[in-house]
Order: C-alpha cells, then structure tokens, then sequence
C-alpha cells in the first residue's frame, strides 16, 4: 500500500486556514487511493467546503473516483469541528459536496511517500498531518499579480467578469455557490478575499461607496452606546458622523476627539463607547496618531477601532496589525487608482464582527457591483508600482514647497521636521503621496491651484494623474467655517495628490504658478 507523509494546500484568495489531519485518517486515505487506483501514482485530493459563517467540511475523494476515507476531520480556527463520514461517494463535478451548496476555499492533495506502507503512517498516534494554508508570505507587490479566481475552468489570466444578477441551481433545494449578485458574486469575492488577505484580515466586503462600508460599520451601534471619533477626518466621514448617524440612529452619540493626543482619547472614551473612528495620517492636514495606544485604550473599553487606511494603501500601512478591529478603505483611490470607479472596502477581524456586516450588506444590498468590482481588480494589480512611484514624486515635491518663500508650511510625513515623523513610521513603511500646504493667502492658494497646468483641479486623491483642490471649498466644504476654524483647517490650505508623471515636469509646473501668483502680488 501507499503511504504518505505529507498534505499540500493549493490555497485560494480565500483560504486562510490551518488544517490538521491525523495519520490515521491520512493511512485510511492511502489505502482507499490504493484500493481505487489499485497503487501507482494516482493522488487522492481534497477540497475544503465552506458555507454560512461557521460551517466548514472537509471533502475527499480519488481523481479516478472511490469514497471517502473514514475518520477525517477538520478544525478551522473559528470554524466548527466536523466529522466526515465515510463510505459516501461523491460527485464533485460541479463543485458540489453531498448536494449541498458551498464555497470551495482550497484544494489539496496526498503526497507519496516512496518505500513506506499506510501502516506505519498509522502506527504513531501522536503523530500528524499539520497543514498551513495560509498565503505564502510574498511580498505585496507579488501579491497584486497572483490572485486568481481558483474556480475559472477556463484558467483566464484575467479574472473573469460575472455580470449577472442571478445564478441557476442546480436543484430546487440544495442551491448552489452563488444564487443572487446581491447575496453574492464570484467577482465581488474575489476583490473581497483580495482585501482581506491585503490588510491581514479574516474577511473582506465591497461596498457600492467608501461611505456606504462607513455608514455600515456605524449600524454595529445600538441606542444608548457611543461612537469616539477623530477631529481631522474626511469631509464626508465628517459629515456622516455630524449630520446623518445622530438623526437616523437615534440615541446614538457622537463624540470627536483630536487623535493625536492620547489624554483626550482616554478622557473621552467610555464604557459606552462601542466604535473609535479614526485616520492616520488624516486628510488633508497629515495628522498622525499612536494607532497601537488608541487600540488597546479601545480595547480596555469593550470598543472596537475603525482606521481609514484610503491615505495609505495596504501598500503603506496595515492597521490590523496595530490593532484595529476594522480597516476601511476608499477603493476610488489607490486601489483602483485610475480615478473610473467609485467603491469601498473593509477587512474585518474576526467571524462574529464579519458575520455581522455580511449580514448588514447583503440584507441591505450594499454590495460592489460586479463590474466595478473588475474595475478594481484591474487597477489594483499596479498599486505597488504606482504607490511607490508617487511616493518618490512627493517626496521631491515636498522638499521644493518646502523651500519656497511663498510657503508658510506644509504637510507631509517624509519630511523630517514633521512632528509626526518618528511615529508615522514605526507603524508606516512609507509617506505615501498626498501633502497639503499653507500659504498665508487664500488669494496666493487660489492662484497656485487655478494655473498648474499638469494638477487636475479635483477632489478625491490617488490617481496616477496628479491632482491639486482647496479643501475648504471642495472635499471638505460640508465642515461649517466655525469648525473648520477651530480646527486649523484654513480656507488657504491646498492639499496636492502627486500622480506619476515625470517629477521634474510637476515641480516645474508648480513653480510656474507659484511665480505667477508673486507677480500678481507685486502688481497689486
């Protein structure tokens, strides 16, 4: 008989669990390819079958057909433990375990093991099949041109696009892997377990919009708790969070709080407090927050931390591993990255906080579209070129606003004098490519804004082209002037998103501009 002495996982975007398997269920699994493929080199494979929150199979079966082994068993971290008997055959043709309609997460296969018998790989209990599947530790960069919908029997090298709003069973009981775009969608998953397996999440989820990820995070509080959030935060997460959470979530309270300073957040925070909301760095002025500290103040308090992580990328920053509970992401941004589409995204720790927003999405169809989806996959297979690429730009831009007399001060983490430097990057790999600058005059920003020539004047920020807008008037225009003012957001603040275009070309650019508005100066 065959022994063997090894399982491998052929993980998918999704499957990030860790499977154990005892040798005896491995030697029953040895002589049962044995007995099917009578020796040889015949495989018996595996594929591990996830359906709902909380259900797991494990499936077995001979390339050449047979049953499944007795005694195999599965355990997934948060997943249930479940026995599989045996003796059942299986039809696995279309993807299918015991009729039952599921997800497939990971394949694997037995390994041979020349010269041994499936009895001694029985013979030591104590001994196992411990299988690792989570994604190899590549790189991100490798990471964006590896992913792959693992059920594309075509093997397209682009991920196929499912623009379909229903899927047909293929029974009127058992269902199927999908039903229902809104419920669910082979493109929208795969962008999801993209984002999940980016931030070091147990789950992701694609929204229509980055306020619509935001606004389904805040239903997580009931009347009576309270949302902590920063002071210096996107002009629509501002607005949500002042103008929309207290009228439609009624008794739900809103505090801000300056991030930045750690005795406020710990005076702030309460038992109350269910979610702490928060950037860095913030948008536009670059803020930067201790993400670990407000974590485990968070943490000491029953809440969970949300970090917008739009600023930064997975590229740049993972705050799931500082601690947050919940990373959201604006994929309008660098995801995407070429200004055509308009989506959010979340990486979530966790089953029960995932099983939660699952619900909320799909009972509330704020899912991604599937072509908006395929949008972001596209794009995002770039983003660390791009990032990397911008960063430099900004990097050079920032040392020449800098310097120039016409600038009262700017924004940016990679420069050293930047109070947030040293603490920026003991939790960043990088300054990222959005800065903002002072000028002193509203007259002066304005000039420098209107007369770049290669600087698109927009919202939004990310874009492979760069980008130049006056907050106060355009992202953050829904903050009132009162509160703006007290927060030192000044209406002659110009925020710059740096794209990739030459960077000699763009410095030049702004160079011109900035002359033109001294010249207009020294005329009036």
């Amino acid at each position: 008989m065959i022994a063997y002495d090894s399982v491998t996982i052929s993980p998918s975007p999704v499957n990030r669990h860790s499977f154990s398997f005892s040798a005896a269920a491995a030697a029953a699994a040895a002589a049962a390819t044995a007995a099917a493929g009578g020796g040889g080199d015949v495989n018996r494979c595996l594929s591990v079958v996830k359906y709902g929150y909380g259900v797991a199979k494990l499936v077995c079966k001979a390339l050449d057909g047979g049953t499944m082994p007795p005694d195999v068993m599965m355990e997934t971290g948060d997943q249930q433990l479940l026995d599989i008997p045996g003796g059942q055959p299986l039809d696995l043709a279309r993807g299918e375990a015991e009729g039952v309609g599921s997800e497939m997460i990971g394949n694997a296969s037995f390994k041979k093991k020349s010269g041994a018998s499936a009895s001694s790989a029985s013979s030591s209990s104590s001994s196992s099949f411990n299988v690792d599947d989570d994604h190899p530790k590549d790189k991100i960069a490798t990471k964006l041109l590896n992913f792959k919908e693992e059920r594309d029997p075509y093997t397209a090298m682009s991920p196929p696009l499912y623009q379909t709003a229903t899927f047909e069973l293929p029974d009127a009981i058992a269902g199927g892997l999908y039903d229902y775009t809104r419920s669910g969608n082979p493109t929208r998953t795969l962008l999801e377990s993209l984002i999940a397996d980016l931030e070091g999440g147990d789950q992701g989820f694609a929204f229509s919009t980055g306020m619509l990820a935001l606004s389904t995070v805040t239903r997580l509080v009931g009347s009576g708790e309270e949302i902590l959030a920063g002071d210096d935060l996107y002009g629509g997460t501002d607005r949500l969070l002042s103008r929309v959470v207290p009228r439609s979530a009624a008794g739900v309270k809103v505090k801000r709080v300056d991030t930045c300073c750690l005795d406020e957040v710990r005076s702030a925070i309460c038992s109350s407090t269910k979610l702490v909301i928060m950037e860095s760095p913030t948008n536009p002025r670059l803020q930067v927050s201790d993400v670990r500290a407000i974590a485990e103040l968070a943490h000491e308090f029953g809440a969970l931390l949300v970090v917008d992580n739009s600023i930064m990328s997975p590229v740049l920053s993972r705050p799931l591993d500082l601690g947050a509970d919940i990373v959201m992401h604006s994929a309008t941004k660098f995801i995407s990255g070429h200004s055509d589409v308009m989506a959010g995204l979340l990486a979530v720790k966790g089953s029960k906080l995932a099983k939660e927003i699952g619900f909320l999405q799909n009972a509330e169809g704020t899912g991604l579209s599937p072509f908006d989806c395929w949008l972001c996959l596209r794009g995002v297979k770039t983003m660390a070129l791009r990032v990397q690429k911008q960063q430099e730009n900004a990097q050079k831009i920032a040392e020449f606003l800098d310097c120039h007399p016409l600038v009262k001060k700017v924004n940016y983490v990679g420069l050293k004098h930047h109070p947030g430097h040293d603490l920026h990057f003991s939790q960043c790999s990088g300054a990222g490519s959005v800065l903002s600058f002072n000028t002193g005059s509203l007259e002066v920003s304005k000039h420098v804004v209107e007369n770049t020539r290669l600087f698109a004047i927009t919202v939004s920020f990310g874009s492979v082209r760069s980008l130049i807008s006056l907050p106060c008037f355009m992202s953050h225009a829904s903050i009132p002037l009162p509160v703006r003012e007290a927060r030192g957001l000044t209406d002659d603040l110009v925020r710059v998103s740096v794209g990739i275009e030459d960077v000699d070309d763009l410095i030049a650019d702004l160079d011109q501009a900035f002359r033109g508005a001294s010249e207009k100066i020294n005329q009036s």
